[in-house]
């Protein structure tokens, strides 16, 4: 969705060491960007010159009182970010995110008079946790927040109630992410749903690094900074600035991760990224609002191509092995030019780097696209959903309401404005381009609900340096669309 970037952080903190790994549309990829009407009492004679007041969630559950209510909530724990804590914090701890958190929870706390509690289960078993509480009528939990890809099975089996049908959730207020819950709605159904409660689903956003010192200190290349604002950051681009950069540092005759490089990568997801960069999805909807596939095209075909010479020119890019983490090391080492990461890895790799460094979109196929666009690591992120069983599905959806607006107003902010613009950043660029790359931040249905391989197609290509993209989409394709009709047909 449109990231609404209020002033204060695109996940703050460059402290944020509570990372348990890398992974995020929000407030900074969440919710409307349209100013909110005036309040209906707002008197109309000032129209014109009167400042428009936002609504707050508050206007829109006026007097609520619980009771001392205790408002269940339930997450993973053991991934690659730590999703308890955008929920829970006991205390303040000086951190600018988590007191920001902790700040959420004790608004709406008072004002609502509710308890937040939490529990955790291990990622992998968090689903069918939940799905045999629901099944036994247990009505524990009014909140679940996982990734979106380990929730899609729930999404289809009575487990989650339909978020589209709760009033108390407003939906299309600037503290939910549009364009993620469009995509996430099927049938006119959304049973998983972004919201700002928390930080997770921007610290899963795929960016470019480059090495500043390097570019400019030793190969004197163009401002790319400046290239990217004025939207000519392209794959053509990067690949022509990354030529020249390699060299056989250690001299055993040989380019390899103890030598310095152009691209250093790992042909995992962030391969990926480049698909999405240069704007090809897995599917799309059609115009009744289904998603059919989207992959198969001469970009697609003109990409894999592109992006084989590129990978396998050793004279321009270092294929690393043994996980993601290799390239990014490489970078803080000052072995390559560029690398792409996860936001939530930057200040976990990323503080003992001496080099300075900047941020760019993922390049473009071309100048002629109409925007920046990048990945949200699927299986890192967070989203949310109330399940079936909630005592008060009324009430669960009013607090969650005031959740998303409280982490709107304060966690979006401080993690956003103050952590990455700022502690993660190291020059004056970074502010807008992080607008841009948030505001094409990109979750697709095609790969959440994918289940045989589709939305993997383009790097396992890559991985294979196999350019027949037409043969191995052919072997895909009818199951593919096949599953997709199946999901599509099981929401209602």
């Amino acid at each position: 969705m449109r990231i609404r970037l209020i002033s204060l952080i695109l996940l703050a903190a460059l402290v944020f060491t509570a990372f348990a790994g890398c992974g995020g549309d929000s407030g900074a990829s969440g919710g409307s960007t349209d100013a909110a009407a005036p309040p209906a009492n707002a008197d109309s004679s000032d129209a014109g010159t009167a400042a428009v007041t936002e609504i707050s969630a508050y206007d829109l559950h006026p007097g609520l009182d619980y009771d001392g209510y205790s408002f269940g909530m339930l997450t993973s724990q053991g991934w690659s970010v730590d999703m308890p804590d955008q929920l829970l914090q006991e205390a303040e701890t000086g951190d600018v995110v988590f007191d920001a958190i902790f700040a959420r929870n004790r608004a709406v706390e008072d004002k609502l008079d509710v308890k937040f509690t939490l529990n955790t289960v291990t990622y992998g078993d968090l689903a069918g946790y939940l799905q045999n509480l629901v099944l036994a009528g247990d009505s524990s939990y009014d909140l679940c927040a996982h990734s979106p890809t380990a929730l899609k099975a729930l999404t289809t089996d009575g487990t989650l109630a339909d978020a589209a049908k709760l009033p108390s959730l407003h939906l299309n207020e600037r503290w939910y992410s549009q364009t993620a819950n469009e995509e996430m709605t099927v049938n006119g159904c959304l049973y998983a749903f972004h919201s700002d409660i928390g930080f997770v689903w921007a610290s899963a956003i795929i960016v470019m690094l480059f090495n500043r010192d390097m570019a400019y200190n030793m190969f004197a290349l163009d401002n790319l900074q400046e290239l990217a604002l004025d939207g000519g950051w392209t794959l053509d681009t990067m690949i022509e600035n990354s030529r020249g950069i390699s060299e056989d540092l250690n001299g055993d005759g040989k380019l390899d991760m103890e030598d310095r490089h152009g691209l250093a990568i790992d042909l995992g997801e962030y391969v990926t990224a480049f698909q999405y960069g240069a704007d090809i999805r897995v599917t799309e909807k059609d115009s009744s609002g289904q998603p059919k596939l989207s992959l198969s095209s001469e970009k697609t075909v003109s990409l894999v191509n592109k992006i084989n010479d590129y990978f396998h020119d050793t004279e321009l890019t270092c294929i690393t092995s043994g996980g993601y983490k290799v390239p990014q090391e490489m970078f803080r080492d000052g072995k390559s030019l560029f690398c792409n990461l996860n936001i939530s890895c930057i200040p976990k790799r990323l503080r003992e780097m001496e080099d300075d460094y900047g941020v760019l979109p993922m390049p473009k196929w071309d100048e002629k696209q109409d925007k920046y666009y990048t990945s949200v690591s699927p299986g890192s992120t967070t989203v949310f959903c109330v399940p079936a069983t909630s005592s008060d599905l009324d009430r669960a959806s009013a607090v969650i309401d005031c959740l998303a607006y409280e982490g709107h107003e304060r966690v979006i902010p401080a993690f956003v404005e103050q952590a990455v613009k700022v502690k993660y950043s190291r020059d004056e660029y970074s502010d807008a381009i992080y607008n841009m790359i948030f505001d094409g931040a990109i979750l697709d249905f095609g790969t959440i609900y994918d289940k045989n391989g589709m939305s993997t197609l383009f790097r396992t290509l890559i991985k294979n340096g196999s350019n027949d993209f037409a043969s191995s989409y052919a072997a895909l394709e009818a199951a593919a669309a096949e599953e997709y009709e199946r999901v599509w047909q099981l929401f209602s």
